[in-house]
């Protein structure tokens, strides 16, 4: 029922070729799919890792999102592909790593996201900057 949910929510935003983001809850919500996000980890911490500390992310008080930026969708069973997380906070870049540290990721400072305009994203408020998050 989760990858459904996922998969409809891509199409209601313009499916693949648009290069949406999700709300990280609902990417990661029933995803056991390893090969979803940061496949290219020597040490893949696991799908219940990357839950716990995306989703203790989003609890922290200078976070107002954490989103996943659909790359590919795939046939299910099969996952989405994510290569990056998206996170609006008024935190720095530096401690938006220390906080996802364990998960390895590649953090930069964005001006826009990757990809012009994903649908999904909400508006960057004043004073809070875009970190993504990136797993090559």
């Amino acid at each position: 029922m989760a990858l459904d949910d996922l998969l409809a929510a891509v199409e209601r935003l313009g499916g693949e070729t648009a290069k949406p983001v999700v709300a990280i809850e609902l990417f990661l919500d029933g995803n056991e799919d390893e090969a979803s996000i940061a496949p290219n980890l020597r040490r893949h911490p696991g799908m219940e890792r990357f839950r716990d500390v995306l989703g203790e992310m989003t609890l922290r008080g200078e976070v107002s999102a954490v989103l996943a930026q659909i790359d590919e969708v795939l046939d299910p069973p099969d996952w989405p592909y994510v290569p990056a997380v998206y996170v609006i906070t008024t935190a720095p870049p530096h401690q938006v790593a220390r906080w996802a540290g364990e998960l390895d990721p590649e953090p930069d400072l964005l001006e826009q996201p990757w990809f012009d305009d994903p649908p999904g994203l909400p508006p960057v408020p004043h004073g809070p900057a875009l970190v993504g998050l990136w797993w090559d």
